[in-house]
């Protein structure tokens, strides 16, 4: 069978072997950071407890990057459609069930404060009345070995209410019962989420599997060899998904998902008024679990305000659905004031691992109310010039999201979740790198770093990604109205 084998498919089969390998090499470096973990409060964290980490880390996003580089011209009937969707997905499961099941949170120690609202709110108190540190031990809904793990204990949590139904429905099964703590069942939760956004995106690219995804390829010369369904495992198998949310557990998936619904919805041919106000569900319940997509909002309004009806179905399902969402809590002791306080605290006195915002935030001579409108500006800027360019629904959100990142007071790598889940429906190379560099930012673990990115490193994880920023910008105006030129492909 080798024999057969032209040196280019030998070469996809060699390198989708070396990638699943590096899946497990990784997995590996999970468990044996989870092992070495100073756990519950991660103290002293010495350096070379994390090389194994962002070592095999770049090994696993290097591989990824070659194998989907090589087989996205890979002749389909060598691999069939339906093999490479079971092969994605079986990989992806079993890579995150041996993560849940073989370590404890180890990067980030969020899950424990969704643990306590889960169990608060499951108890029938409002998660947004107490904060965690003014709570006795015998009068906490959440066993004391997780009330005293949760960060910030003196804020109210800032999680908003659909996640907060979610922890709820997870702690109505009771799951100290048969997790000590909880964690592994909160993170099985989340991975079921996680599941779903890699089984749309594979349903989804098989369904297209046959539009050429690079501006490069020319369609005349290469009609049904861009088995776009490998995009997907730039997710599935990435190391950023399987660390923050099978590995430290997580909740953006939790409005990722519902996201990509709402947008393939919104793009389907068939727009009829059932799927449109599916797509504003939808819409609203990811709004409801972080708001970071509330401006794209704008564009897939503005793209139906030749269809009014479709438009006002739209803007009518979307508002309905926060509205139910967010009003029983208004009838809680405490309402939702916890939130806004805590919220408040969060954009105007937290900051870490920002790239542009320290500079804008100098400009107003340490003013952020002037600093977060100007930021806000440029980001809608940003979308009108999509929206003019004529972008696409895929390509528009990767850019406004990669440009809220980029000029965010606060990222953290498993804020780039968001840009990811986008990443297989339009790559983008800038955004790709960010995946990888994003994760240099956990060296503020270490003790003698402190909780702040060093220079250098902040340098590091930047300067590569605004450069081909810049090149990709450059390239997007001086090509933006030349038709592309194929040679023509030779007659028979």
């Amino acid at each position: 069978m080798l024999k057969s084998l032209s040196k280019q498919q030998l070469k996809c089969y060699i390198l989708l072997a070396l990638t699943l390998g590096a899946v497990i090499l990784f997995i590996a470096a999970l468990i044996l950071l989870s092992l070495q973990w100073p756990h519950p409060q991660p103290t002293d964290i010495n350096a070379s407890l994390l090389w194994p980490y962002w070592i095999t880390y770049a090994i696993l996003f290097l591989l990824l990057s070659l194998t989907v580089y090589h087989w996205r011209s890979f002749d389909p009937k060598y691999v069939s459609t339906r093999t490479a969707f079971w092969l994605i997905l079986i990989v992806a499961i079993l890579a995150r069930i041996v993560v849940v099941l073989a370590t404890q949170p180890t990067l980030s120690d969020d899950i424990w404060r969704y643990i306590h609202d889960g169990a608060t709110f499951a108890s029938g108190t409002n998660p947004y009345k107490t904060a965690p540190a003014d709570i006795p031990d015998n009068q906490s809904a959440s066993p004391p070995e997780v009330l005293h793990r949760i960060n910030h204990p003196k804020l109210q949590t800032i999680y908003l209410p659909v996640s907060q139904y979610i922890f709820a429905l997870i702690s109505f099964f009771k799951v100290q019962t048969w997790d000590a703590l909880g964690d592994k069942t909160f993170r099985l939760a989340f991975v079921l989420f996680d599941i779903g956004i890699i089984i749309l995106m594979l349903k989804y690219l098989a369904k297209h599997t046959n539009s050429p995804p690079l501006k490069f390829v020319n369609p005349t010369l290469h009609p049904k060899q861009n088995h776009r369904i490998w995009y997907a495992i730039l997710y599935a198998w990435h190391p950023l998904p399987i660390s923050e949310i099978a590995g430290s557990g997580h909740q953006d998936v939790l409005g990722i998902l519902p996201l990509l619904g709402a947008m393939i919805l919104y793009q389907s041919t068939k727009k009829s008024y059932t799927r449109i106000y599916l797509t504003g569900k939808l819409f609203a319940i990811s709004l409801a679990v972080k708001p970071i997509m509330l401006p794209i909002f704008l564009p897939m309004v503005w793209w139906l305000r030749k269809e009014k009806k479709r438009m006002f179905a739209l803007i009518l399902s979307t508002t309905k659905i926060l509205i139910i969402i967010f009003i029983p809590f208004f009838f809680l002791s405490g309402s939702i004031d916890g939130l806004l306080k805590t919220s408040d605290i969060f954009v105007h006195q937290w900051a870490g691992n920002g790239s542009i915002y320290p500079y804008i935030l100098d400009i107003y001579e340490g003013y952020k109310n002037p600093t977060i409108l100007t930021i806000g500006c440029i980001l809608f800027v940003i979308i009108i010039i999509g929206m003019l360019a004529r972008f696409n629904l895929w390509k528009l959100s990767l850019i406004y999201v990669f440009a809220a990142l980029l000029l965010s007071s606060t990222v953290h790598p498993w804020y780039v979740l968001w840009l990811l889940a986008f990443i297989p429906f339009n790559f983008n190379l800038a955004a790709w790198l960010f995946t990888l560099t994003i994760s240099w930012s956990y060296v503020t673990h270490i003790k003698s770093v402190g909780y702040t990115v060093p220079t250098p490193i902040l340098l590091a994880e930047y300067i590569p990604v605004y450069l081909l920023v810049c090149i990709s910008t450059i390239n997007f105006f001086f090509t933006r109205y030349k038709a592309p030129k194929y040679p023509t492909p030779p007659s028979n």
